[in-house]
């Protein structure tokens, strides 16, 4: 029984804190990911949109726009 109780005693700790690793790294990448895919899509549209719209809007946004594609 003894080493039944150590046995138990050591798995739930490890358990738990694989459990709140696990669980914790896939939320923070899935976190980042969905940022960075919304981020590209709005440089995308913000390319496509910059061939027309340069000409017409102040260079601040030019650099708004670069500072998003350096990222």
């Amino acid at each position: 029984t003894a080493t039944d109780k150590s046995k138990t005693t050591e798995v739930i700790p490890e358990s738990d804190t694989l459990n709140k690793g696990q669980k914790n790294v896939p939320v923070t990448k899935k976190a980042r990911s969905s940022k960075k895919k919304p981020i590209r899509k709005l440089t995308m549209a913000i390319e496509e949109d910059s061939e027309e719209t340069i000409e017409e809007e102040p260079p601040k946004f030019n650099r708004l726009k670069f500072q998003l594609l350096k990222k």
